[in-house]
């Protein structure tokens, strides 16, 4: 059984060259989108991978292809710490 938080196990499923990138403490260069990264962890809760994400140039104004924004997505989830990194990131 893997020892990953399941949220964890998400992300790592939906964006796995973002999460051993942030894992190992390399800078996001990976090639993947960090838009659609930013989203997939606002979904799933997961502030560190968020406030990676935004320290590494991913927009705070991503929207996914609903054009839901990560905001509105962490509002309707009550992730109220990305909430603030998200509203903070706007400024």
């Amino acid at each position: 059984m893997n020892s990953l938080p399941y949220v964890t196990q998400n992300f790592r499923r939906r964006c796995p060259r973002v999460f051993e990138a942030v894992h190992s403490q390399r800078l996001l260069t990976c090639g993947e989108d960090l838009n659609s990264c930013l989203i997939s962890a606002c979904f799933l809760g997961n502030t560190d991978i968020v406030e990676t994400l935004l320290d590494h140039g991913a927009s705070p104004d991503a929207t996914d292809a609903n054009g839901r924004t990560a905001l509105s997505i962490a509002r309707r989830y009550k992730y109220f710490e990305i909430v603030r990194l998200l509203s903070k990131a706007q400024e």
